[in-house]
């Protein structure tokens, strides 16, 4: 599924049913800039889906997930990786992890950088949500990867690489690449891969750059309008690839 064309033919055999049940669940999300142009790109989808009716609501305590609902808010602070780690973890302990059927966060790109060290992210990440899965068995706990950035591909550019030199867009997108490569590993089988999606256009061909013969994916230009942020089209094909993926994930908890 991975490679397949991620326009809105992808939605098309989902039953009216398996919508049903994904408009009865508690969903939460966390996240900060690129998580609002998702819900921006979910609320364009449904507006346009009638078939859809996910209620989707900003949330400002745990009560108001008492119903049915897709909540989302914001969480720690960019640049901060731990922060957000932490803020989930909060939020999941005053209340959410006793209503809640879902629940995930993501970092941003300005979480992960060159200077981030990637394993020890990982490490706290993981300890975290052992731990948060343990005292709420029931909740099914989602993971996302970190997205990315484009790379320049002007004269400027052209010329660093002529000259041998490393971009520093490609060096955070290189460490962006290793943490989400240990979050493939070890969340798999509950991995939603947004940096997967942000670096495969429409018909399936992948944005990689080459690195020390290391193929490392990055945002598609055509998906964001200022390098990291998605844009009208990224939006879209990233909302509709997580419609997709919240449905499988709750056929799952049936």
């Amino acid at each position: 599924m991975k490679n397949a064309p991620a326009d809105s033919s992808i939605l098309n055999d989902v039953s009216s049913s398996q919508w049903e049940a994904l408009s009865r669940k508690k969903i939460y999300f966390g996240h900060q800039s690129v998580g609002l142009n998702i819900i921006e790109g979910l609320v364009e989808i449904i507006k346009s889906c009638p078939e859809i009716k996910l209620n989707i609501q900003e949330i400002s305590s745990p009560a108001d997930l008492e119903k049915p609902l897709f909540g989302h808010s914001l969480i720690g602070q960019n640049r901060n990786p731990q922060s957000k780690i932490e803020h989930f973890a909060r939020l999941m302990e005053n209340g959410l992890g006793d209503r809640v059927d879902l629940a995930f966060f993501k970092f941003c790109y300005v979480d992960i950088v060159a200077e981030t060290n990637a394993e020890e992210v990982f490490s706290s990440y993981n300890k975290r949500l052992a731990d948060l899965q343990t005292k709420y068995p029931r909740v099914r706990f989602l993971t996302v990867t970190a997205p990315l950035t484009t790379n320049p591909s002007g004269l400027k550019a052209t010329v660093k690489k002529m000259l041998g030199r490393t971009l520093r867009t490609e060096t955070d997108n290189i460490k962006r690449n290793s943490f989400n490569a240990l979050l493939r590993e070890k969340y798999k089988s509950s991995l939603f891969d947004l940096a997967e999606y942000e670096a495969t256009y429409v018909n399936g061909e992948k944005a990689v750059f080459i690195k020390n013969d290391q193929k490392y994916g990055f945002l598609r230009p055509e998906y964001s309008d200022d390098g990291g942020h998605l844009n009208a089209l990224g939006r879209k094909v990233i909302s509709r690839r997580l419609l997709l993926f919240l449905i499988k994930e709750i056929e799952k908890k049936q």
